[in-house]
């Protein structure tokens, strides 16, 4: 192998770690998100964009048409995130901000996107996507014998005339998947104004390393029917059913999981009769009054932080007595550094409660 073709590669080994670190970063930032320090958290971000400086294009110097696939979506991705620190610069109106705080969320969610597909071949990627590196192999993602020609992986329903349609369903079947072995299945629910295609991204890791099947429905409005319920609590239901003649899934371990409107939504389908849904745990979300008189108690573990701008922290409070008072077995924990955004930390704890043998794998 030649110097030049030498230093290519070591470019495009910077470049790719460049952009996890700041998909890393982004992900410091959004845990951090509050209203009153965006300047602070942009001017965070703005440190970074010299790392995704890319000069002259690799691809003259590829040897097969992956990697010159492979080196076009990691300057897709670098732009992308370059984008989304611009959207993150704060504006005089304080809701413009927020939204595009949510625009720039977007983009970070989109560069998960592209950059999956190659975790077979990069040992960074793959180890991103994964809730601790297991092993330096990178693994064989190819489908089980026996899933039966059943779709796996990353891939999503209702979206064909529009990436973002309302009422659509994104899901991850991990791709290891048998139809010989019950898996559980986790639904998990957005916070308003975004989308299931969003933020299935933050539980894929646990998805992907623990074996469970993942959905994220997307709400029929530009946040979940709260006031009134059974209009996405049909469309969730039968995104279920659906999965469930499709794959091998244990309907007795279903947990159904959001944020912010997402787990207010959660919150509510706990409450209505005949729900098939047992286990909830809604994060920075409130409580709907509803008659829980007659209904079978569920088990909650309610998810809060402390310094909540958009729902006090003692809504919180409040609605876990009530609905302890109503007889439901209800675990709260309380993030004490956490203002209204979604703590990704949690999710270990949200399966070890939901589901204690949902223990990482030896490997991927």
């Amino acid at each position: 192998m030649n110097k030049r073709s030498e230093r290519k590669k070591v470019s495009v080994s910077a470049l790719c770690s460049s952009i996890i670190d700041a998909l890393m970063f982004f992900e410091k930032v959004d845990r951090r998100f509050h209203p009153l320090i965006l300047s602070d958290l942009h001017e965070m971000l703005v440190r970074m964009l010299g790392l995704l400086e890319v000069e002259a294009p690799f691809a003259a110097d590829c040897s097969s048409l992956s990697g010159e696939y492979f080196i076009e979506t990691l300057t897709d991705s670098a732009r992308l995130i370059t984008q989304a620190v611009h959207l993150f610069e704060p504006v005089d109106d304080i809701q413009q901000s927020i939204m595009n705080s949510l625009r720039a969320h977007r983009k970070i969610c989109r560069v998960q996107e592209i950059l999956y597909p190659f975790c077979c071949m990069s040992e960074r990627i793959n180890a991103f996507f994964s809730e601790e590196r297991l092993n330096e192999q990178v693994p064989d993602i190819s489908p089980d014998a026996h899933c039966g020609g059943k779709p796996v992986g990353i891939y999503h329903k209702g979206l064909d005339n529009d990436p973002y349609a309302r009422g659509s369903l994104s899901l991850y079947v991990p791709e290891s998947y048998s139809s010989l072995v019950p898996l559980p299945l986790v639904v998990v629910l957005h916070g308003g104004h975004s989308h299931g295609r969003d933020f299935i991204w933050s539980w894929i890791r646990e998805a992907r390393t623990r074996g469970f099947i993942l959905a994220a429905p997307t709400s029929k409005g530009s946040t979940w029917s709260i006031s009134s319920p059974h209009v996405d609590h049909e469309s969730v239901i039968r995104h279920v059913d659906e999965l469930c003649t499709q794959y091998n899934i244990d309907r007795e371990r279903i947990l159904i999981t959001g944020f912010s409107d997402g787990a207010t939504f959660a919150l509510t389908c706990s409450q209505l009769k005949n729900t098939i849904f047992k286990n909830v745990a809604p994060i920075s979300g409130v409580l709907v009054p509803l008659r829980v008189s007659g209904l079978k108690p569920c088990r909650i573990f309610w998810v809060h932080g402390a310094h909540d701008w958009m729902f006090p922290l003692k809504r919180a409070i409040s609605g876990c007595r009530e609905l302890r008072n109503a007889g439901f077995d209800v675990r709260f924990d309380i993030v004490k550094d956490l203002a209204h955004a979604y703590p990704r930390e949690k999710n270990a704890d949200i399966l070890k409660w939901f589901d204690p043998s949902l223990t990482m794998k030896t490997c991927l």
